[in-house]
């Protein structure tokens, strides 16, 4: 169902259900397509007695049809992929995984891991993720619950960017990178400070701290 025969769908503007032989030609679809239609509800439609005889055929809400083409070319035009229908559960104003890319410079790899961890409010349908705008802006802006920024981690411990990026590569402290961007989890980084002041002479590390604000 990609495009619409404007001269088959004229012919049948006087009726309100088709048959599915008018559908096709419509939609320029096989009837195999328009049988998945009715049989799964995607479209309203109805079995009626064929010749009055005892076989039945589909009748077919002909505004059912339209308005299911319109909602597979919205969804294709904002996911940026074939043709497919926009989940009915999923509010329109949520995300898809393009525009919440575009709309928070993220990378797909770090949105899906949110996801997937139910860092974000998000909903997958058809193999996509669907995410609600205002939560997904706000915790980028900020670490999840628990973790801290580099700049936090820095302000907590005293220590350099690149110091802390090794204490994380090398598996000292707890943390992960995405986007780029580390987080460090604020017990861990806690832990450390306990392990490294307990060789610290106080006076010391009263100076080093200090020097770094």
């Amino acid at each position: 169902m990609e495009t619409i025969n404007q001269e088959a769908l004229d012919r049948v503007q006087h009726k309100e259900f088709l048959d599915i032989n008018e559908a096709t030609a419509i939609f320029e679809c096989s009837r195999s397509t328009i049988h998945r239609l009715c049989q799964k509800s995607l479209v309203h439609a109805y079995k009626e007695p064929m010749g009055g005889g005892t076989k039945m055929k589909w009748a077919i809400s002909r505004q059912g049809l339209l308005d299911y083409y319109h909602a597979r070319k919205e969804g294709a035009k904002r996911r940026g992929l074939q043709m497919r229908v926009w989940p009915r559960d999923i509010p329109t104003h949520w995300l898809t995984m393009r525009e919440a890319v575009e709309a928070t410079s993220w990378g797909k790899d770090a949105i899906g891991r949110w996801c997937r961890e139910g860092l974000v409010t998000a909903e997958r349908r058809s193999n996509c993720w669907f995410l609600e705008p205002t939560q997904l802006v706000n915790f980028t802006k900020n670490a999840p619950q628990g973790w801290a920024t580099t700049a936090e981690a820095r302000r907590i411990t005293g220590l350099t960017r690149a110091r802390l990026s090794k204490l994380a590569l090398e598996d000292k402290l707890v943390a992960h990178k995405a986007a780029g961007r580390w987080h460090f989890n604020r017990e861990s980084l806690a832990e450390h400070m306990r392990r490294r002041e307990k060789y610290m002479p106080k006076d010391y590390r009263r100076t080093e701290v200090a020097s770094r604000y």
